[in-house]
């Protein structure tokens, strides 16, 4: 592994350089996007959510990926209290799942190749080849112009093979004997084999890369 650049030690960003702070006047608007952290709310041109046990370990993915220049996902702004401030991305995040083009889901694997690349040989990779965000379904996607743009909530992220990601965007699972529920991208020809095992879909293919070995890393 490369030596780490500074960029994956976190340090407090400059209060100069980032968004100005709302103004008393702003009203807090409820953000529903995303499945794991509640109460997350828009001020202004930010987002406030409350602080978790895994937020240094976000903060500094946040950082990592943009000053690697990965402007997919919101940037870290600062801290306020039990508060983390992030930059708003505008956009739409669908509210619920439903079929996606070929277009659509060869973009998402796109947008997912960028996020790998952007964490490959870092501190917060450790020994695995990525850092994965481990929920990367629709529900955590910014879409803009019908296509995907960004990805939020990240707190599942986590060390990992770029294949648990692929895998986890392509799964699907019964909920009960009549209804199948998406967790991710597409359902057609897929099962919920070990994520090693799963097919990868032409358009996820052709978004994020043909090769095995670039799935495992290498």
């Amino acid at each position: 592994m490369e030596t780490p650049d500074p960029v994956d030690r976190f340090t407090p960003i400059d209060p100069s350089v980032v968004l100005p702070e709302a103004e008393e006047t702003e009203e807090a608007v409820v953000l529903t996007g995303g499945r794991i952290t509640a109460g997350i709310v828009r001020v202004g041109e930010t987002v406030r959510r409350r602080a978790t046990p895994v937020s240094r370990f976000v903060a500094d993915l946040l950082v990592l990926l943009e000053r690697r220049g990965f402007d997919r996902a919101p940037r870290y702004l600062r801290r306020e209290g039990t508060t983390d401030v992030l930059s708003y991305l505008s956009g739409e995040v669908p509210a619920r799942f439903r079929t996606w083009s070929d277009q659509q889901v060869s973009a998402a694997g796109s947008l997912l190749r960028a996020l790998h690349d952007a964490t490959r040989n870092s501190a917060l990779a450790g020994s695995f080849p990525v850092v994965c965000h481990h929920d990367c379904g629709p529900n955590n996607v910014v879409f803009r112009d019908g296509l995907p743009y960004a990805f939020i909530d990240f707190d599942t992220a986590a060390p990992g093979l770029p294949l648990e990601d692929v895998g986890y965007m392509l799964c699907k699972r019964k909920v009960c004997p009549s209804v199948l529920c998406l967790r991710g991208w597409q359902a057609r020809h897929l099962s919920c084999a070990p994520a090693t095992l799963r097919p990868v879909s032409p358009s996820v293919r052709r978004g994020y890369g043909s090769r095995q070995d670039q799935l495992r890393g290498r």
